[in-house]
């Protein structure tokens, strides 16, 4: 279980560093610029933020379209 949740840490590690990496290209800054502006000016959501929408909007999903019996 232990190894799981390192994996999951990676690959959130792993997709920040992406974010960033391709948020400056798009707005063309240089990469010495911080990068919460450049998000913040894309309307992007950092990624803790994008699982936490994730979750609730399938749980939302769920609740509403369950059928009851």
């Amino acid at each position: 279980m232990l190894e799981f949740f390192s994996l999951i840490i990676l690959a959130l590690f792993i997709l920040h560093i992406k974010q960033y990496s391709l948020a400056r290209p798009v707005v063309k800054a240089p990469k010495s610029s911080h990068i919460t502006p450049i998000l913040k000016s894309l309307n992007w959501l950092k990624v803790n933020e994008r699982i936490e929408y994730k979750l609730l909007s399938l749980t939302y999903k769920v609740l509403t379209t369950m059928q009851s019996t």
